[in-house]
């Protein structure tokens, strides 16, 4: 990663792309489905504290930065990571990606 996204990532680490997500079941299912086998979780009961419901947006990044999401729906954000995934299956600890830094 360049320095550049070392410091946005500081300011917005999670810009969202502004649309609601029901993330403990849709979220799971949609792992399960591009993986091909069941993914290990667990579920449990919300913790003292959490909350109800959690809204990402990506309106102050896009009005600092200018940027905006290259994918707005959850089905696609996870397929093009789970594709990535299966490509760099070391993450970023090794091969062409970690040293172009890519």
């Amino acid at each position: 990663m360049s320095p550049s996204h070392i410091v946005s990532l500081s300011r917005y680490p999670f810009p969202g792309v502004g649309a609601e997500a029901p993330v403990r079941d849709h979220l799971v299912g949609l792992l399960h489905r591009e993986a091909g086998a069941p993914v290990p979780h667990t579920m449990g009961p919300r913790r003292p504290g959490d909350p109800a419901v959690l809204y990402a947006s990506a309106d102050r990044i896009r009005r600092d930065l200018g940027w905006t999401p290259a994918f707005l729906d959850l089905r696609t954000i996870v397929d093009t990571a789970w594709q990535w995934r299966r490509r760099h299956p070391r993450g970023y600890s090794g091969g062409a990606a970690a040293r172009s830094g890519a």
